[in-house]
């Protein structure tokens, strides 16, 4: 490409074109040069999504995309670094990258384009940051629980303390402190945190973790947590689930001063992951579309973080497309409209008024400041109160009134 042309060329909507990225490997160790592809959706050859935090948008590092100088964060430059060193990721699809983000109207469009994105990719490549906190130490015991765990469910799937006895067969010492410190720190990094990475890891099918130099199969991940949410209630007279929850509890108060760790919405965050995946997982194996429950996908966002406030709700738009939800992104409209549309449309497709829930009428869920709407539209951007009534899917919620028009 001539150095006077811009980057980015016009997509056509229409046809549902996308960008694909590769990477200059001819040069890797030197810097990083990469070069943009236009596909149409349907007819891109085979490919790998990312799905990482962005971080501080200021601090930006130099590359080259198509034959320019370009600026990403830092920590898509490190993730760019780390993948150039590989063979096996041929095309790339980088929101960052593959869309023109100083194109309000392009990134409209893009946005509901996310479900098929990652639902078509090969794999999601979840990448963490860079090795920190005996980052390698949490990535181990990862690998080693949730192989063994896998192993004990091929055994015996409905039995959990047959599947941790498997997995301890992997372990020298399954209870060391060190590991089970830097896995909770593991947990606390930032990324998981985040809205948009919510619909990236349950869209897609395949998934790898990348932390620094180490990676793993995120179903290891999936299977390790999915036990560690299973310990409450569980009624079972084997010492070995005691003994793993009674270490994994002391060390997850000693691990350290990561914020997340102690944010009161932190493990719910986790776990509403793994029950989503889980969910979708099972789908697959039934032959069934995943459709996870509106209400329970919004009101977990609401516990998330987004740099926009918009994208609280077009952040998890590829989990309510397979609903033939009816919201197209529109980023030009205020908070306030986005919110009170949404809270409509969704009424509407329910059926129902149980979004009124989430609210916070006349208890410590108050609208903030960007609010300007009526007091019956959620606002999405805000963490519930801990003494709200939140939106439960289990909870009956009966209202004897039509749902006719409701205007602002």
């Amino acid at each position: 490409m001539s150095s006077n042309e811009p980057i980015y060329q016009p997509l056509s909507f229409e046809a549902e074109e996308i960008r694909r990225l590769q990477l200059d490997r001819d040069h890797a160790g030197s810097s990083i040069i990469c070069s943009l592809k236009t596909f149409k959706l349907a007819e891109t050859p085979p490919y790998q999504a990312l799905s990482y935090y962005w971080g501080d948008s200021k601090i930006r590092r130099p590359i080259k995309l198509n034959g320019q100088p370009f600026q990403v964060t830092v920590n898509l430059f490190l993730c760019l670094e780390r993948l150039n060193l590989r063979d096996d990721y041929e095309w790339l699809w980088i929101d960052a990258l593959c869309i023109d983000q100083q194109n309000i109207k392009e990134k409209e469009y893009q946005v509901p384009l996310m479900e098929k994105i990652y639902r078509l990719t090969q794999r999601v490549i979840i990448w963490l940051g860079s090795a920190a906190d005996n980052s390698g130490l949490a990535i181990e015991l990862i690998h080693r629980w949730g192989y063994g765990i896998k192993r004990g469910i091929a055994n015996d799937p409905n039995f959990v303390n047959s599947q941790l006895k498997s997995a301890l067969l992997y372990f020298k010492d399954p209870f060391d402190e060190a590991s089970w410190k830097a896995f909770w720190r593991f947990l606390g990094r930032e990324y998981w945190a985040r809205v948009w990475t919510l619909q990236e890891v349950v869209l897609a099918n395949s998934w790898i973790v990348i932390c620094g130099d180490s990676e793993v199969d995120f179903q290891h991940f999936h299977a390790l947590f999915m036990i560690e949410t299973q310990f409450n209630g569980l009624n079972t007279d084997g010492f070995v689930l005691a003994q793993v929850l009674a270490r994994s509890v002391y060390v997850w108060l000693t691990a350290g001063t990561y914020d997340n760790l102690f944010d009161p919405y932190w493990i719910e965050n986790i776990t509403a992951r793994v029950s989503l995946l889980t969910g979708k997982i099972s789908a697959q194996r039934e032959g069934l579309i995943y459709q996870p429950d509106l209400l329970h996908v919004i009101n977990l966002c609401r516990t998330l973080k987004a740099s926009n406030p918009r994208d609280h709700i077009y952040g998890v738009l590829g989990l309510l497309n397979s609903q033939q939800f009816p919201i197209k992104p529109d980023y030009n409209l205020g908070v306030a409209e986005i919110y009170a549309n949404f809270t409509i449309e969704l009424a509407q497709k329910l059926k129902s008024l149980a979004v009124l829930q989430l609210s916070g009428i006349g208890m410590d869920l108050q609208q903030t400041v960007s609010m300007s709407g009526p007091s019956w539209v959620p606002d999405y951007s805000k963490r519930a109160g801990v003494h709200n009534l939140e939106y439960n899917p289990l909870t009956k919620f009966k209202l004897n009134i039509s749902l006719v028009t409701m205007t602002l």
